[in-house]
């Protein structure tokens, strides 16, 4: 990896972590709120869910290119390395489809949303869905490294 994906995957990871205790903050007082005060936050509903979007669309971009999906390979270890470098690039391809599809469908639902207000924090609808068009951007681009990545290992070991 180089130090420029380093450097901008400790970003990402920064802001998640950021996210997360933003989202902790605002359950922790809406429940204060709601039941010793009786007082319900119109506004925390909503922000809690934009965060958990936004924080699931990052956290796997960062899990993505640092290959921490969860994986069953128990079959695929049993192939060759030509077989698995294979089915790899397979993989590649599929999951850039869906995650084009991330980015297609998210941009769509931005235009569909952007001037659609939320009762409680004001702000724009598109916000929520930014996540998963931000979120499809970055897969898609890891998705894309790792298939080059993946593809000059497969002709190497195809050489070889």
């Amino acid at each position: 990896m180089s130090k420029v994906n380093k450097i901008i995957l400790n970003i990402i990871k920064w802001i998640i972590a950021i996210m997360f205790i933003l989202l902790t903050l605002v359950i922790f007082v809406q429940i204060i709120s709601r039941y010793f005060f009786e007082f319900p936050l119109a506004w925390s509903e909503e922000l809690a869910l934009t965060l958990m979007v936004w924080i699931t669309f990052l956290g796997s971009a960062v899990v993505l290119e640092t290959h921490d999906h969860i994986t069953i390979d128990f079959l695929v270890e049993k192939l060759s390395e030509r077989m698995k470098s294979l089915l790899r690039l397979i993989n590649f391809v599929l999951l850039f489809a869906l995650f084009s599809i991330f980015v297609f469908g998210g941009w769509i639902m931005i235009e569909t949303t952007k001037n659609s207000i939320t009762p409680g924090m004001q702000i724009s609808s598109a916000w929520l869905y930014g996540g998963v068009f931000t979120g499809g951007i970055l897969l898609s681009i890891t998705t894309l490294r790792h298939f080059v990545s993946e593809l000059k290992r497969f002709v190497s070991i195809s050489k070889g």
